[in-house]
């Protein structure tokens, strides 16, 4: 990549779909340059991103603080509804009527 220019999300996430589909660094390379029109990064920045994506299941470089770790915590722990409650909650939100209204 000439310079030390930062890639976006969505050029990172491009390059991760594209060698998952052809598997190859330098097809992702010249699918790179096409679509944006620039050198790409290089092929052992490909690889890295590839790599942090099948680890992380994210192309986003930023660690995660234990702020926002305690608040995912919370969440994850907060969306254990059956499913009768999670229908209710939805119909409600939707205004919709229940569906004891129906029988």
């Amino acid at each position: 990549m000439s310079g030390n220019r930062v890639l976006s999300v969505l050029e990172k996430a491009k390059m991760v779909c594209w060698f998952e589909e052809t598997n190859s660094l330098a097809m992702v390379a010249r699918r790179y340059r096409s679509e944006f029109g620039v050198e790409p990064p290089t092929l052992g920045q490909i690889k890295r991103i590839h790599r942090q994506f099948l680890e992380t299941g994210s192309v986003v470089s930023q660690p995660i603080t234990s702020a926002s770790s305690a608040i995912t915590s919370n969440l994850l722990n907060n969306q254990t509804l059956n499913s009768a409650e999670a229908i209710k909650m939805s119909q409600q939100a939707m205004n919709l009527p229940s569906r004891e209204s129906f029988v």
